[in-house]
C-alpha cells in the first residue's frame, strides 16, 4: 500500500504540471503565440501569478510563494517549449526549401544593364 501511495504522490505534481504547461505549448504550436511574446509579457504574467497566489492562498507569504514559484517555472518552461516549436518549424520549413516568405529577388536583365539603350 505505501509503493502505491508514493507513485501517486510523485504522479500529481507531473500531471498537474503537465496541465498547466499544455495549453500554452498547444498555443506555440498553432502559432497563436510565439515565445518571444511570452518572453517580454514575463512581468506582467510573474505580476499576475503573485495576485492570484495572494488571493488563493491564506495571508501567509510562505504559502503564496509556494503556490506562485512552481506556476511561473511553468510558464518559463512554456517559453522554452515555444521555442523548440519554433525551430522545429524553422527546419522544417528549411528543410522544405522555404526560406521564411521572402519573394526571391529579380535575375538583372543584361539587356538593362548594357548601358545602350
Amino acid at each position: 500500500p505505501c509503493a502505491r501511495e508514493g507513485g501517486l504522490a510523485g504522479t500529481a505534481p507531473r500531471a498537474r504540471a503537465l496541465a498547466g504547461r499544455t495549453p500554452r505549448i498547444l498555443l506555440a504550436k498553432a502559432g497563436i503565440v510565439t515565445a518571444a511574446g511570452l518572453a517580454k509579457k514575463r512581468r506582467y504574467a510573474i505580476v499576475g501569478v503573485f495576485i492570484a497566489a495572494a488571493i488563493l492562498t491564506p495571508p501567509d507569504v510562505i504559502s503564496q510563494i509556494g503556490l506562485a514559484i512552481p506556476i511561473i517555472i511553468l510558464y518559463e518552461m512554456s517559453i522554452i517549449g515555444a521555442r523548440m516549436i519554433e525551430k522545429k518549424k524553422a527546419k522544417r520549413a528549411g528543410d522544405a526549401g522555404f526560406d521564411g516568405g521572402d519573394d526571391p529577388k529579380p535575375e538583372p536583365d543584361p539587356e538593362k544593364d548594357s548601358g545602350t539603350a
